[in-house]
């Protein structure tokens, strides 16, 4: 179980700076911005950059809280730099749909952006996976984690996967962004993530765990809403202010406050020793 002792007052920070631009955002939106779509596409986008700017840099500076050598700095590196990639994309969307107050185009160059989010956390998660090595085994989690996958997989078929291949009103580029989305989702944020999870909970809830415990459900949290957002523009019914909204933001909240209490352990760590 975390000492509490262990957590500094920047974590607690962290997690209100957090949940107060998530909820705060969402009743804005729900209260009165949602009156004016120009109001409410204003309010969401900063929910969304705050949220992200927060988790960019909060894992940027974990990462060099640690020394270079120490495996911790490459796997916050990456996470941040993922992270930071998906700052930028939805700078570029907020910039489409808040001020020129125009169609965000499908392909465009947000996706350049949300696209590299994926390699950048993916190599980030393996990184942390592979630094328990020395104590744990790693080929159950792997095999239960792309068991698992596969079966999300198999169940997205329908809502997702299905109509992006049956999409003849898009180019053959959108159509195949349409699946790699969805693709890397699963294979690049939510089986690297589960199989971690699933190595975390053979640590018995040490303190190194609670910190990756978080980064993996703000990865699950981000997959999520990916999946939903995927359903909801293909069905036409997404807009920027819904609820799902809330998956990218808490996501983001999650890893920031993983950032921060990695930074705590590794003092209360120093400190003990």
């Amino acid at each position: 179980c975390m000492d509490s002792k262990v957590i500094s007052a920047r974590t607690w920070g962290v997690i209100a700076f957090g949940l107060i631009a998530s909820a705060g955002s969402m009743v804005l939106v729900r209260m009165g911005a949602g009156d004016s779509e120009a109001m409410t596409a204003l309010v969401a986008n900063m929910g969304s950059l705050l949220t992200d700017g927060l988790v960019a840099a909060l894992a940027l500076w974990a990462a060099f809280q640690f020394g270079a050598h120490e495996s911790p700095r490459k796997q916050w590196l990456f996470i941040g730099s993922g992270m930071t990639v998906f700052l930028i994309g939805d700078a570029i969307w907020a910039y489409y749909e808040a001020v020129l107050r125009t169609e965000i185009p499908f392909p465009g160059p947000p996706d350049l952006f949300y696209l590299a989010l994926f390699p950048l956390t993916a190599t980030g998660l393996v990184f942390a996976f592979k630094s328990f090595s020395a104590v744990l085994h790693q080929r159950k989690p792997l095999v239960v984690a792309s068991v698992v996958t596969l079966l999300v997989m198999a169940a997205l078929w329908l809502p997702v996967f299905k109509p992006a291949l049956a999409d003849t009103g898009t180019t053959g580029l959108a159509r195949i962004l349409g699946l790699l989305y969805p693709l890397a989702d699963l294979w690049l944020l939510f089986f690297p993530a589960l199989a971690l999870s699933i190595l975390l909970s053979r640590l018995a809830g040490g303190e190194l765990s609670w910190p990756w415990w978080l980064v993996v459900v703000g990865c699950v949290l981000f997959a999520l809403a990916d999946t939903l957002f995927l359903i909801t523009r293909s069905a036409g019914t997404y807009a920027s202010g819904s609820y799902l909204d809330l998956g990218w933001w808490l996501g983001c909240t999650a890893i920031a406050v993983g950032a921060s209490l990695a930074v705590d352990v590794q003092k209360s760590k120093r400190f003990r020793a």
